[in-house]
Formats: C-alpha cells, sequence, structure tokens
C-alpha cells in the first residue's frame, strides 16, 4: 500500500483561515505512484476521534483550505488511496490551536450620549460563553450573562438605574482549545460614570 503522506499547516487564527498542505507521495516511496485520492480527516479536540472531511482527486492541489471559520483549533491527517484501493496508514497528526481573546473595558458611561453607553466586550474572539457577574459597592448583584457579545445598559434586574460609582466583577471565559474548553478567570473593577 501506498505510504502515509507529510502534512502541515499554515493558519491564521485571527483571520480564522487555515490551510493544509501535504506531501506528493508519488515522488517519495515506491508503491505509491499510482495515488488516485488523498482523503483529509479533522478532529476538533485532542481526545476525539477524526472524520474525513474531504475527500481530493489526486490530480487536485496537494492542499485544502478552509476559510473563514470561527475556531481553527484541530488536528488534521490525511491518508492516499492508490487504484487498486490500498489505503495508506494516516499521517502523523498536524495540531493547531486557537487564539481565543476577550477583554473587558474599566469605565462606561450610559448616559445616552451615543458614545460607550453600554458595558460590553472591547475584544471577543473565539469564544464560545462567559459568566459573568457583575456586583454594586454594598455587595448587592446588579447583573449577569453567559452570552460574550452582551451589552448592558447600567440597570437592574428590576429595570432601574444603579447608581454611579465603582462596580466589580468576577468573569469566567470559557475558551475552546486543543485540549477542551479552558475556563479562564477575569475580575476587576469597573466604573459607571453617567
Amino acid at each position: 500500500s501506498p505510504c502515509s503522506p507529510t502534512v502541515s499547516i499554515d493558519a491564521d487564527c485571527p483571520v480564522g483561515n487555515v490551510k493544509v498542505t501535504w506531501s506528493n507521495i508519488e515522488k517519495i516511496c515506491g508503491h505509491s505512484d499510482d495515488v488516485l485520492k488523498y482523503y483529509l480527516y479533522y478532529k476538533p479536540t485532542v481526545g476525539e476521534e477524526y472524520l474525513k472531511i474531504a475527500t481530493l482527486s489526486h490530480t487536485a492541489n496537494l492542499n485544502y483550505l478552509l476559510d473563514d471559520i470561527p475556531l481553527i483549533a484541530g488536528c488534521y491527517a490525511v491518508q492516499a488511496e492508490d487504484s487498486s484501493k490500498n489505503v495508506s496508514k494516516l499521517s502523523t497528526d498536524f495540531c493547531i490551536d486557537n487564539c481565543p481573546e476577550f477583554e473587558l473595558p474599566n469605565i462606561f458611561t450610559p448616559n445616552g450620549d451615543g458614545v460607550n453607553d453600554f458595558f460590553m466586550a472591547i475584544k471577543v474572539r473565539q469564544i464560545k460563553q462567559i459568566n459573568l457577574n457583575i456586583i454594586d459597592r454594598w455587595g448587592n448583584h446588579v447583573f449577569d450573562t453567559k452570552d460574550p457579545y452582551f451589552k448592558w445598559n447600567g440597570h437592574n434586574k428590576e429595570g432601574n438605574k444603579i447608581s454611579d460609582g465603582t462596580l466589580f466583577f468576577v468573569c469566567d471565559v470559557y475558551e475552546p482549545r486543543l485540549t477542551g474548553i479552558v475556563k479562564r478567570t477575569i475580575k476587576g473593577y469597573l466604573e459607571l460614570a453617567r
């Protein structure tokens, strides 16, 4: 049967592009001069099983572009098949990770002037979920959300404006990584100034 291709990856994490390239085994080892197909496999985390995501005729380019994908983490492998339907061993895994980002501001001014009227994340990339809790200086719970794209207007659950001043927040950020979901906790103070 044919020998295994060698895989390499060129990824642009912030943009969400992954280009998987593999070697042309016809020129590398004997018994591989009649390769007809390459199979591309993917798994989102190290511990999962591979799924076939593409079948490429050997006349195609020896690469595959995954474009504008929200999460790039995963492992990729390639297999070759010859004209007698002999299939190579899977290539060695090539794994890449996400580059998640989540950042909160430390001030907002919900005064209706159209600038900084909401408390919301400054940066959100490759975040599946958060668990944000905001507490006022007297220890009262004033806001919570699980949505990384939240917009908070400075009102409590009853719909009343909370008073200006310093608030405290705790936010668990759930980042999808190659090993699975990783929790990162950020804590800080937030100034509400109308």
